[in-house]
């Protein structure tokens, strides 16, 4: 069984509405549609952050060593 933790958020009148309008739309409690949601924009927050992770290492496995290439290397190899 998932525990789960009682928190307490304030919403402004409209976005109560709009969740009211979410929940009766879906036919979902509304502590589904705001769970949902959170779970959404954390998993778009996830790729985002690997993304740019991804781009701060992108190029590094180019074959370059320095001013060379490993196929500059292996050609200049006496073998």
């Amino acid at each position: 069984m998932e525990a789960t933790v009682k928190k307490d958020f304030i919403f402004n009148e409209e976005t109560v509405e709009h969740l009211k309008a979410l929940s009766e739309d879906s036919n979902e409690s509304m502590n589904v549609i705001v769970q949902e949601l959170i779970d959404k924009k954390y998993r778009e927050l996830r790729v985002k952050t690997r993304l740019e992770a991804f781009e701060k290492i992108d190029g590094c496995a180019t074959g370059l060593l320095g001013d060379f290439s490993v196929q500059s290397v292996k050609a200049n190899m006496n073998v």
